[in-house]
């Protein structure tokens, strides 16, 4: 995968078939029909509501152990790179430091905001 070019971009990643090789969905109906049977004759009743409605039910009925989803390594990877590529706002802020080139900020609640800034970590602001 390339590397980025514009450092203002905002990466999203899509869940199903994306980040994981799998559908959440299909996953979570094979674990209610696995731990309760009973329940599968609902899922026809619960998709009149949308398939929002349906996610929800079986969501609120299962524990999906995510530790065993198929997930995309090679996206995983560029991710890791991206966010290592260094904070989005370092090309033009005024307190930049060479860990700003080369590290993304942890985001924090700070008061009522969520702030992600190596400077008021370390306390420069």
């Amino acid at each position: 995968m390339e590397t980025r070019t514009n450092t203002n971009t905002v990466i999203a990643v899509d869940l199903d078939g994306t980040l994981t090789l799998t559908d959440t969905l299909h996953e979570s109906a094979l674990c209610l029909l696995r731990d309760s049977p009973l329940n599968v004759l609902a899922l026809p009743f619960w998709l009149l509501g949308g398939k929002a409605a349906l996610k929800a039910k079986v969501a609120d009925r299962v524990d999906l152990d995510v530790s065993t989803l198929p997930y995309n390594g090679a996206l995983i990877d560029w991710l890791k790179e991206e966010r290592a590529a260094g904070c989005v706002f370092h090309p033009r802020c005024s307190y930049v430091t060479p860990r700003c080139m080369s590290e993304s900020p942890v985001r924090r609640k700070i008061g009522s905001r969520i702030v992600a800034c190596h400077a008021i970590e370390e306390g420069r602001i």
